[in-house]
């Protein structure tokens, strides 16, 4: 750590580094990755983190998404890594004080031009720009410092980092093909992931943030070698772990507030007697006020959200349309990836993506036929995770809003979390044992 700071400082002063050498291109002429080859002394007295065998490591990430780009550092640094943060955010967000915690910094240099563009879920990566991306960083004193680069939202960000011949922890948390909007882009990133399986030297770490995520790459990259994906299949831990300052759990068996909470659902009429819109008593709000209220009505628009997983992690009772209801009214537009305006919006691309010979899923995530969707809506955060209440209607709402015990559906939540925050954490030491 005193030589990271010190080699910090002197990049700070614009001290003259010696240049690495390289010989030959970093693309052959079939656009396949080509790595260097690196030498790297293992001192025994190398500091160790928190998990039993794996040393104290430096996680690089330039991730967009709020939920990922503190989720994870945040744990991982609880763990003893240390992480960068080096996307276009910098310390932007709506939990700054994650970013001072004593294990966690924030890059202040020259991003470079291609993380600069990377500025959306959607946006492409050239092999030129991983060539440019590579010639930005390859001498930097704190990019040589990095033993892990970290990527989830996108999680297709990370074959900017191929070159450097480091780890990479591939852990989508939103679809592994972000910003891939066509049969030749999927193509070469399933190519180069399979390469990344197959290297023992730098060691490469696998997973999903959610059970739909592994489904979807299983669907569409395959099953076999691919298996790593349950390594790390964290279920991020989510905001009630991250911040207790802001999220502090609040008694258990008080309820100040008799109102039940609907968010992203309809915010005049229809709803039952007793619920009301969130944003019609609170402009923002922190964890411990809506700890007070008995329950949240949920009306879902993604397959896996931070704010589902937010409320959960406050053990706040969730209320969640069911798959019945969802058949009869459909789901939102926060599913597929080809379609809709928000990622690709190509109506054909979905019929030209191959589905891999060894997928065992019958149906496609990517088509809008209601069977399909159904099919696929199963594996959804909402619907896999236990202690969540589901409604067809809001008559059948209403009945169960007033036949469930909020107390006791906390306690069972309050008890699921602390489950999923030691599996995390293990899965999180194993996963990096070899890194």
């Amino acid at each position: 750590e005193q030589v990271q700071r010190w080699l910090r400082a002197l990049e700070a002063c614009n001290y003259p580094f010696p240049l690495i050498k390289r010989s030959g291109p970093i693309f052959s002429q079939t656009n396949d990755w080509q790595p260097h080859p690196v030498a790297v002394d293992i001192d025994d007295d190398v500091p160790m983190s928190k998990c039993p065998g794996v040393p104290r490591l430096t996680v690089f990430t330039s991730d967009l998404h709020d939920g990922t780009r503190t989720d994870i550092p945040s744990m991982l640094a609880d763990l003893g890594m240390n992480v960068i943060l080096g996307g276009i955010k910098r310390s932007r967000g709506p939990f700054p004080e994650v970013f001072e915690k004593e294990n966690i910094s924030v890059y202040a240099g020259d991003l470079g031009r291609v993380i600069k563009k990377y500025t959306s879920h959607n946006t492409t990566l050239s092999d030129e720009d991983i060539e440019t991306n590579f010639l930005h960083w390859k001498n930097n004193p704190t990019m040589q410092s990095v033993d892990l680069y970290f990527c989830s939202f996108p999680s297709s960000m990370c074959e900017m980092w191929l070159p450097f011949n480091k780890s990479i922890a591939f852990v989508p948390g939103h679809r592994y093909a972000l910003g891939r909007c066509s049969v030749e882009t999927r193509n070469k990133l399933n190519t180069r992931l399979r390469g990344m399986i197959q290297s023992t030297k730098p060691k490469h770490v696998f997973g999903a943030l959610s059970r739909y995520d592994k489904e979807y790459m299983e669907y569409y990259f395959g099953s076999g070698p691919t298996s790593v994906l349950h390594t790390f299949e964290t279920y991020a831990s989510g905001f009630g772990y991250l911040y207790p300052a802001a999220f502090k759990p609040g008694p258990p068996n008080v309820f100040n507030r008799t109102e039940f909470l609907s968010v992203k659902g309809p915010s005049r009429g229809g709803l039952p007697k007793g619920v009301v819109d969130l944003r019609s008593i609170y402009n923002h709000y922190t964890g411990a006020q809506l700890q007070q209220h008995p329950g949240i009505i949920l009306w879902v628009y993604s397959v896996m959200s931070y704010k589902l997983i937010d409320f959960y992690a406050l053990s706040i009772p969730l209320y969640i349309p069911s798959l019945k209801y969802h058949r009869e009214q459909g789901f939102g537009p926060d599913r597929t990836i080809t379609w809709g305006g928000n990622y690709c919006n190509n109506t054909s691309l979905h019929t030209w993506l191959q589905k891999h010979p060894s997928s065992t899923h019958p149906l496609s995530p990517e088509s809008l036929m209601r069977d399909d969707e159904q099919y696929w809506l199963q594996f959804s955060d909402f619907y896999t995770f236990p202690h969540i209440t589901y409604f067809d209607s809001m008559e059948d709402l209403s009945r169960k809003i007033a036949q469930n015990d909020p107390l006791t559906i906390r306690k069972a939540m309050m008890s699921e979390n602390k489950k999923r925050l030691d599996h995390s954490q293990q899965q999180i030491c194993e996963a990096l044992k070899g890194v």
